[in-house]
């Protein structure tokens, strides 16, 4: 496994791993290069090839701008309408 985080990305990609499987902590430049990578990769790859393995950039792009739910974080009430 290639250990600059922009050949990883590009390796990601071309294995069918969906953006958001970078592992690289939110904000981190790793990441940014981890995207960079994966990024590049998509955009050279033929007509069509963003929806191979289930990616979409559209859903791509939801799932990277997701936050983890970490301390301090407030869950949304799902238990229905109270009675």
């Amino acid at each position: 496994m290639p250990t600059d985080a922009f050949a990883q990305g590009k390796l990601a990609f071309q294995n069918n791993h969906p953006m958001s499987a970078c592992d690289y902590p939110v904000g981190s430049s790793l990441r940014q290069d981890w995207m960079s990578g994966w990024t590049q990769a998509r955009n050279a790859a033929p007509h069509g090839a963003e929806t191979k393995g289930g990616h979409s950039p559209v859903a791509d792009k939801a799932m990277a701008a997701k936050t983890p739910i970490g301390p301090g974080a407030v869950a949304a009430d799902v238990s229905g309408p109270s009675r």
